[in-house]
């Protein structure tokens, strides 16, 4: 199966991201705002889940920097 982020985008004061993975593996969302700090997990899916998702966060600032990246595991 191929995971992958399809879209990230900010609107109405709300962060959206949208991704792409398997049914049969755990999902988990994660963001960091400093690489050196670590990753914190946002969203954890777990099998079975939907071949596209969604996850929306009113929780951030448009000018916070942050970096995104999901993950999967068996």
């Amino acid at each position: 199966s191929m995971l992958r982020i399809n879209n990230v985008a900010f609107a109405s004061n709300t962060w959206h991201v949208d991704w792409q993975g398997g049914q049969n593996a755990h999902q988990v969302i994660q963001y960091s705002s400093n690489l050196l700090s670590g990753w914190t997990d946002l969203l954890t899916n777990h099998p079975p889940t939907p071949v596209s998702n969604q996850l929306n966060r009113a929780d951030t600032s448009p000018t916070n920097w942050f970096y995104i990246r999901v993950k999967a595991h068996r």
